[in-house]
């Protein structure tokens, strides 16, 4: 039974090598060109293998106005990019940390949606002093923009708050801000 056996060239390709070892019987060396996207004449579309994405950390901070802030709920969207939700996490304030990021619809991780809606509340019943009542971080939103985006003008991010409460389950006013993170890319 005659056996090939393979040899590695120095440019990493596989050739076959005939019995015995001869080199002078191997088969012709093969290279493989990969094509640019805007190469004329490659048959790819302009930014076919170049990703057009960013992506970015939007970091949320509730402020209750010096109220105990209880449970609350609200809306991310951005008018200016369309995004995909990639992970959330919670802002880490001992009477919202129950081991896991704030309430929010999976399908839209998954899918990918338009406008992500967080929710989260305060358990086991706290007293208001255990509470936060000044600004504080409610969660991280790992976001990742279908195009690219300048770290020197940002998107819009809109926060829309639709409700607030405090320890009793009352309504309050609170303020919502974000700061939105975009690492450098490597050029």
């Amino acid at each position: 039974m005659i056996k090939l056996f393979l040899a590695i060239t120095m440019v990493g390709l596989l050739i076959p090598i005939a019995p015995g070892g001869n080199p002078e019987h191997a088969a012709p060396k093969r290279s493989i060109t990969v094509p640019k996207p805007d190469d004329p004449g490659s048959g790819l579309p302009p930014g076919a293998i170049q990703t057009q994405t960013t992506f970015a950390t939007i970091k949320i901070t509730i402020d209750p106005l010096g109220k105990p802030l209880g449970a609350y709920q609200f809306q991310l969207t951005s008018p200016d990019a369309s995004f995909k939700v990639l992970g959330v996490e919670g802002g880490g304030h001992p009477a919202f940390d129950h081991g896991r990021p704030p309430y929010f619809d999976p399908v839209v991780r998954e899918a990918g949606a338009d406008r992500l809606i967080l929710a989260e509340y305060a358990l086991p019943r706290l007293d208001a002093e255990q509470l936060p009542s000044e600004p504080v971080l409610i969660a991280r939103v790992a976001v990742l923009f279908d195009q690219p985006i300048d770290a020197d003008e940002p998107p819009a991010i809109n926060l829309l708050l639709t409700t607030a409460g405090d320890a009793d389950g009352n309504k309050i006013q609170a303020n919502l801000s974000h700061t939105l993170q975009i690492p450098e890319r490597p050029e």
